[in-house]
């Protein structure tokens, strides 16, 4: 497994072997749309405002704030 997917997981606590997987897929899928949407803040410019519209646009498809 990926070194930063590994540390997402153990951010959320992510147990593999608990009772309440579903919730914990959630909360890991939602920590790695918000770090997919990281990058906007690399650009500046107009390639800035086309990286912030994108990110917002993926939060949103993926229903996450």
């Amino acid at each position: 497994m990926n070194k930063r997917i590994k540390e997402l997981a153990e951010q959320i606590g992510f147990d593999l072997y608990s009772d309440d997987k579903e919730q914990d897929i959630q909360d890991f899928a939602e920590l790695i749309v918000q770090e997919c949407c990281q990058f906007e803040k690399s650009y500046g410019g107009d390639a800035g405002l086309v990286a912030r519209s994108f990110s917002r646009k993926i939060k949103e498809h993926f229903g996450v704030k």
